[in-house]
């Protein structure tokens, strides 16, 4: 199971944050999670309410099983959605967004996917998906969210063998973890969307 747990509790300014039920944490041979925390996001300037799912989880594997072939496996928001009904995403795109200032000059972007929820109108934008790393670095694709960890060439060949065998013998942990993170929209719109990651992010990444 996870090491961590999403946060229970929320203070975001400029929203009025309100819990609601959550979801069960579930383990399983591949990928585990923790309970599903789910707030609504009530805006004080009057917009439609926003609901944020945070769930934190840890895969077995990381990236060594997560070529795009089997991308329902490893550390990814394709294998959460699939594992995790209510972060299954329809029409899903993927969008770099600049990190804010302050977290460092040169900083790689933010990887986030957009769609829309199973029951969503096809061709609205819903939701917003992606995961926080413990180095605050938000992600989408195993690549993106544990591959920049290591170099090319500790993918390949033995030394990825020799990892999956010292994993499988308990000797070497895993430590594959992120906060997954969905903001839901009753309202469709790109850029409300962002916004409220932008206001949200700034909370959970904060020490």
């Amino acid at each position: 199971m996870p090491t961590r747990e999403a946060p229970s509790t929320l203070r975001l300014a400029g929203y009025r944050v309100s819990a609601l039920e959550g979801e069960p944490p579930r383990q399983g041979r591949e990928l585990s999670h923790g309970e599903v925390r789910r707030f609504q996001l009530g805006p004080l300037s009057g917009e439609p309410p926003l609901v944020l799912r945070l769930l934190q989880d840890r895969s077995r594997t990381g990236t060594e099983l997560s070529e795009p072939s089997k991308e329902r496996k490893g550390l990814n928001m394709v294998a959460v959605g699939a594992e995790v009904p209510s972060f299954a995403l329809s029409d899903r795109r993927l969008l770099s967004l600049s990190r804010p200032n302050g977290l460092g000059t040169g900083a790689k972007p933010d990887q986030i996917a957009l769609g829309r929820g199973p029951k969503d109108a096809a061709g609205t934008v819903t939701c917003l998906q992606t995961c926080l790393t413990l180095s605050g670095h938000a992600g989408v694709s195993a690549s993106t969210l544990v591959g920049e960890e290591r170099g090319a060439q500790e993918q390949r060949g033995s030394a990825a063998l020799k990892r999956r065998l010292l994993r499988l013998a308990g000797i070497l942990p895993a430590r594959h973890e992120c906060l997954d993170t969905q903001l839901a929209s009753g309202k469709p719109g790109q850029p409300r969307l962002e916004e409220a990651w932008r206001d949200v992010r700034e909370v959970l990444v904060r020490p």
